[in-house]
């Protein structure tokens, strides 16, 4: 893998959804290689909830999975107007899905089994559409999501309006140093 794959990688946060433990495990062991953060959910429904609760930057899921299934967990995501990317994982090669995944703007649809190569190219398809402008680095473990008009610390994401978006980039671009410990005070709203 390329180094400035990796370097993005380490700063995202990633959801897994899939029902069959052996391989949530297995893959969830190696994502926790490659990012910041990683959530595993046991089906659909779980996943909804810890991406409300997480907001993370890619979402990896099975297409068929109980309570909710990769591609409805899509839809609920995209009706609600989250355009958070998503890798779709299916044993099948099912037209129609691969005809709904095209319309749900995925990332990819990867056919079972999961290979390195198909892994890899996903994901470098994940940070190309990741504009390396959309997020910047403020310190180590802080970035800015302008974008979503978001601060993600270690331990905290924090919202931003768009006037506090707009002084943050003028006070970068003018190379204006704010310290981190005030700028939680200055700058937005953490999320729970």
């Amino acid at each position: 893998m390329a180094p400035d794959l990796l370097q993005v990688l380490a700063q995202a946060d990633v959801l897994y959804a899939e029902d069959e433990q052996g391989l949530r495990e297995q893959l969830g062991e190696m994502l926790a290689m490659l990012f910041k953060n990683v959530y595993l959910a046991k089906d659909g429904k779980e996943a909804l909830e810890l991406h409300y609760k997480h907001s993370p930057d890619l979402i990896i899921a099975d297409v068929q999975m109980p309570n909710l299934g990769g591609m409805e967990l899509v839809k609920t995501l995209r009706k609600e107007g989250d355009a958070t990317p998503v890798i779709i994982l299916s044993a099948y090669t099912n037209t129609q899905d691969m005809l709904e995944a095209i319309e749900l703007s995925l990332v990819r649809y990867i056919v079972k089994p999961i290979t390195e190569t198909k892994l890899v190219d996903a994901l470098e398809r994940f940070v190309s559409l990741k504009k390396p402008k959309d997020v910047q680095m403020l310190a180590h473990g802080w970035y800015v999501d302008w974008v979503n008009y978001l601060i993600k610390s270690p331990e905290k994401t924090y919202e931003l309006t768009k006037k506090e978006g707009a002084l943050l980039r003028l006070l970068l671009q003018k190379k204006v140093f704010v310290p981190i410990h005030t700028s939680k005070k200055m700058f937005g709203k953490a999320r729970q």
